[in-house]
Parts: C-alpha cells; sequence; structure tokens
C-alpha cells in the first residue's frame, strides 16, 4: 500500500511538472517567462530643412546655446578658448567674445540659466560662470564629475556629461549631485556622450566621433530617436572632409524656440546649420 501511495505522488508531481512547462511555453505573457527586452525601438529623424550660415573655421566648437535671441558659442583647446554671443542672422554677426587667457583651459560644453552662463572645462576641474547680457565673469566653481563635456539645463537643474554614458543633475548654485542617469541604447551604454541639449521634456546629445545626434528619454535614460547628419556638411562644402589635420566632428547642438530650428555645427566647420527635423 505504501509503494502504492508513493508511485501516485510521483505521477501526480510529473503531471503538474508538465502543465507548467507546457502552460509557459504558449503563454509569453506569464510573469515566468518575461520578454528578454523592454527597450524602445529606436526612430530614424529624418532632416526636413537646412539653411547654412557661415562659421569660423578656427572654432574648435564645444558647446552651442540658443537664448533671448543671441547665439553662444563655446569654443575649446588650450590657449584656444573662447566664449562668444552671435547675433544670428544671415552674416552671425559676433557682438561680444570673451577670450579665456589661462592657456591651460581648455573649455568645453555651455548653458544658459536665469541670465547666467555655465561653462565646463575638459580637465580644469572647474566650470566658469559669466553674465549672459555682456560676457562679464562671475566666479568659478569646483567641479568633481570627472572630465566636463556637454552641458545643458531643465530650467531647474543643470545636466552635464563627461563623456561616460552617465549624465549628471545639478544643483545651479553648488553643482551638487541630484540624481544620475543612465544611458542606453538598445540596451548598450551609450559612451562618448557629449554636448547636449534640452528640448520639450528631451535630452538631444552629440556623441563624439559620430555624425549622430540621439534623442534621450529623461525618464528612462532609453534612446527613443537618432538624427544622422553626416551628409550635412559635404551637401554645402565639398572640400569639408579634406583636411585630414583637425577633427571635424558634428558638436554643437541649440535649439531656437520662437522659429523651432536646431542649429548645428561641428568642431572647425566653415558652416553653422539651422535645421528642422
Amino acid at each position: 500500500m505504501r509503494n502504492k501511495l508513493i508511485l501516485i505522488a510521483i505521477l501526480l508531481i510529473i503531471g503538474v511538472t508538465l502543465y507548467s512547462i507546457f502552460a509557459n511555453k504558449n503563454n509569453t505573457g506569464n510573469i515566468d517567462n518575461p520578454p528578454i527586452t523592454n527597450y524602445p525601438v529606436v526612430q530614424t529623424l529624418s532632416l526636413k530643412t537646412s539653411v547654412a550660415l557661415p562659421h569660423d573655421t578656427a572654432a574648435y566648437t564645444e558647446g552651442l546655446e540658443f537664448y533671448k535671441g543671441n547665439l553662444y558659442e563655446s569654443a575649446g583647446l588650450n590657449n584656444q578658448s573662447y566664449l562668444v554671443q552671435y547675433q544670428p542672422n544671415s552674416t552671425i554677426k559676433v557682438a561680444i567674445k570673451k577670450t579665456i587667457t589661462d592657456p591651460n583651459i581648455f573649455a568645453e560644453g555651455i548653458t544658459i540659466l536665469n541670465d547666467t552662463v555655465y561653462q565646463l572645462t575638459y580637465q580644469s576641474k572647474k566650470i566658469f560662470r559669466y553674465h549672459a547680457t555682456n560676457l562679464a565673469i562671475i566666479d568659478s566653481m569646483p567641479w568633481a564629475n570627472g572630465e566636463g563635456w556637454g552641458l545643458t539645463n531643465n530650467g531647474t537643474e543643470l545636466i552635464a556629461s563627461n563623456g561616460t554614458n552617465i549624465i549628471y543633475y545639478l544643483k545651479p548654485n553648488n553643482l551638487q549631485i541630484v540624481k544620475t542617469l543612465n544611458v542606453l541604447h538598445n540596451g548598450v551604454p551609450l559612451d562618448n556622450i557629449n554636448e547636449l541639449e534640452y528640448v520639450e521634456g528631451y535630452i538631444y546629445a552629440n556623441v563624439f566621433t559620430t555624425d549622430n545626434i540621439m534623442k534621450i528619454d529623461p525618464a528612462t535614460g532609453y534612446v527613443i530617436a537618432q538624427l544622422n547628419l553626416a551628409n550635412l556638411l559635404p551637401a554645402y562644402n565639398a572640400a569639408a572632409n579634406a583636411n585630414t589635420q583637425k577633427e571635424k566632428y558634428l558638436n554643437g547642438i541649440a535649439y531656437n524656440i520662437t522659429t523651432k530650428q536646431y542649429y548645428v555645427t561641428g568642431k572647425n566647420w566653415p558652416q553653422i546649420f539651422a535645421i528642422t527635423f
């Protein structure tokens, strides 16, 4: 009798196991069989319009920002760094230029919040602040988040990149970290995040050494769309890539909220482009 009960118990266990396997195999929504990933499909954005404006080919562009009708640019390299305010018309007229006299400063990304320009430095562990109206220096603040690459803001916090896949949210008054965002492209960390621009709730980012602008969802860190601008410069300047002595990488994103145009350029590019996509 005992052996019979044991046999029945074994048969019941086998039956339950087989049913479980069969049920999971045929029910992809079962929590025991979740999908491998839930990353969004990255949308491909298309360039719609572009207008070419002149740009100083000596400018090693690191940051671009539109603010109250003016266009601002931060140019890098040691002993060549500066901050400039343009009046953006058909000639991109220089209104004010602030040259950084310290030869060891390599300027990087910029953003403007509450009439204050914030300018990152590459490896000098500081961020400069200027008055947006006249570019008069206010002060410098210590930077402790690795290298300085890109900078933007969401109206309340500064948003910064340092060449990794990590984006930092910072308090503008003391650069204290509020939170960090891990950026993933199809589930893979997106390294070399460079210049940033915050537009209508999304972060747009240049990726260093590429012609891509990535649209990032700040709620998840996922790349949700991608714009490739590899053909933008050659279409206006066939000789743009002839000089191999300079890194002519795409870098610089600014958004004109009035015209709904994006302004983009690159390191040592002969043009700034007003585009829509």
